[in-house]
């Protein structure tokens, strides 16, 4: 049995390159501080990187503040664009607040394409039904509708509440869009997910939209030291999203 820390998000990414692409280990030594109370001595960690270049299958950097001035400036200039939220679940009740509640994935997407429209003016829609086999409740557009007028302040431009998966998101989705005349759109979910999710939008727009990926959830997890190697309940949480990745793009999706 390997156990490792699970916490450094190279495992994550190890397993999202067992299904994608050739990958290479670099192992480098370092040594425990002094406080190490005995366990003291030299250990290996170990990166993982991709044997070819990043490949449009890895999530593309955030947007930088350069892109987002660009984005601002095109919406001065009237240019059609439309910022994308992708559902990541709701609870169809949360006793808390008597009511429907977005799950923390979809909560972080929406923030930020809250933040995002509040930062270059452009619109802001979210595409998410209520996934296979679960029709109880109101959609998780229709609950992200209500979080984002009267938590986040800012209404939702437009809402796609008919999609069940990715692949629906994208094909509901672009079909609204084309349908007021967009011909631009940034996409927000997390990086884990942006790579499938790009692949479907831009399938499912065949060039006639140009999506713009504004990933979220980039940020390191790891401490530095041996600490990075301990396991924890939001690492196997990653791991368990890119595995799940990777799974869908065996299966076509």
């Amino acid at each position: 049995m390997l156990l490792v820390g699970i916490q450094d998000f190279d495992a994550a990414l190890l397993a999202m390159m067992m299904f994608v692409e050739p990958v290479t280990f670099i192992a480098r030594p370092y040594e425990i501080s002094s406080s190490c109370e005995g366990n003291c001595g030299k250990y290996w960690s170990m990166t993982v990187v991709p044997s070819a270049p990043m490949s449009p299958r890895y999530s593309p950097p955030a947007l930088s503040a350069d892109a987002i001035a660009q984005l601002k400036a095109d919406v001065k200039a009237r240019q059609p664009l439309t910022i994308v939220v992708l559902g990541g679940g709701r609870d169809a009740f949360a006793p808390e607040y008597g009511r429907s509640t977005l799950r923390p994935r979809s909560l972080e997407r929406l923030h930020y394409g809250v933040w995002l429209a509040r930062e270059t003016g452009a619109t802001l829609g979210f595409s998410g039904g209520v996934g296979w086999g679960d029709r109880s409740g109101p959609t998780e557009a229709e609950v992200a509708e209500h979080v984002a007028a009267k938590d986040f302040g800012l209404p939702l431009k437009w809402t796609e509440d008919d999609s069940r998966d990715t692949r629906e998101n994208a094909i509901r989705s672009v079909a609204l869009l084309e349908q007021a005349g967009v011909r631009r759109a940034v996409l927000v979910t997390h990086a884990w997910h942006m790579p499938r999710a790009l692949r479907l939008f831009n399938a499912a727009a065949g060039g006639k939209i140009e999506f713009i990926a504004a990933p979220i959830d980039l940020a390191p997890l790891t401490r530095g030291g041996a600490v990075d190697w301990i396991p924890s309940a939001e690492g196997f949480e990653r791991v368990r999203y890119v595995l799940r990745e990777g799974l869908a793009r065996l299966a076509g999706d």
